[in-house]
């Protein structure tokens, strides 16, 4: 059932009537969970670029077009096999559709995006998809992995006031951090992320004291801080490290403090 494009499972559930619809609990809560329109509320998307074009084009052609606005999650992840990702025709044709598709869902409020695997060549393309399409005025959460101009184009379609968590692959003062920074640090904006994940610095302590009180300046009212263990593991939670920034800040001025105390001791002696 779950091979089925989602308009054929549309078109079956038009025939069903309700008592048809919670029958099909009693057989299977899987099959009752195809008919309902509960099921588009958090998409997965997961393939090589011709397959994701596949799927991106039966999303599209799903009636009637108010089902986009049920969609609350959504990720795309996209794979990356040997020749297959050199193909830039495939990338061409998956571009439109996944922005296309993605401009659709009015009702996004969490979106996981993986590019890594996207040519060089075809970045410019997407970008400038992105940056006419409409801006995603619920979108809460953002985790994206991708190269730092696919990053830029998404964070220009994203509200500063709306989004509260950004989980990216960047290391703090690379040119990804330095553009959320920019865009939504309460220095630059009335307006502040409350969480945050980013990789960790390859050559600085995990909990670097310099890195941590950089971010809690670029952003005042972060409430939870996360750094990767791994840049390549940005989706498994194994490797973060999630930290109070208020907690933290705390430990950190009263370390300075204690320094301060015994410096002075020491002076005076």
């Amino acid at each position: 059932m779950e091979r089925l494009p989602q308009e054929c499972r549309d078109n079956v559930a038009t025939f069903l009537g309700e008592n048809n619809v919670n029958n099909l609990v009693v057989v299977s809560k899987k099959y009752y969970d195809s008919f309902v329109a509960s099921n588009l509320r958090q998409l997965w998307f997961e393939g090589l670029p011709k397959f994701l074009s596949h799927v991106f084009k039966s999303l599209l052609a799903m009636k009637p077009n108010e089902k986009f606005e049920l969609i609350r999650k959504a990720a795309i992840i996209l794979q990356k096999r040997g020749r297959i990702g050199k193909q830039l025709s495939l990338y061409e044709k998956l571009g439109p559709l996944l922005v296309e598709s993605i401009s659709q869902m009015t009702g996004l409020q969490e979106w996981a995006l993986a590019l890594g695997g996207w040519p060089q060549e075809q970045e410019r393309i997407l970008c400038e998809l992105l940056i006419r399409t409409r801006k995603w005025n619920r979108l809460k959460s953002l985790k994206i992995l991708a190269s730092p101009e696919i990053l830029c184009a998404v964070l220009s379609r994203c509200l500063p006031k709306i989004l509260e968590a950004v989980n990216l692959d960047g290391e703090y003062g690379t040119r990804t951090y330095i553009e959320l920074v920019r865009i939504y640090s309460s220095f630059g904006s009335q307006h502040s992320l409350k969480k945050l994940n980013i990789s960790s610095n390859l050559h600085s302590p995990l909990l670097s004291e310099p890195i941590i009180l950089g971010i809690e300046y670029h952003f005042e009212g972060l409430i939870c801080l996360g750094i990767q263990g791994s840049a390549n593991e940005l989706w498994d939670s194994w490797w973060r490290t999630k930290v109070s920034v208020s907690l933290l800040h705390q430990k950190l001025v009263a370390s300075k403090d204690e320094l301060s105390r015994v410096s002075k001791k020491h002076t005076s002696t």
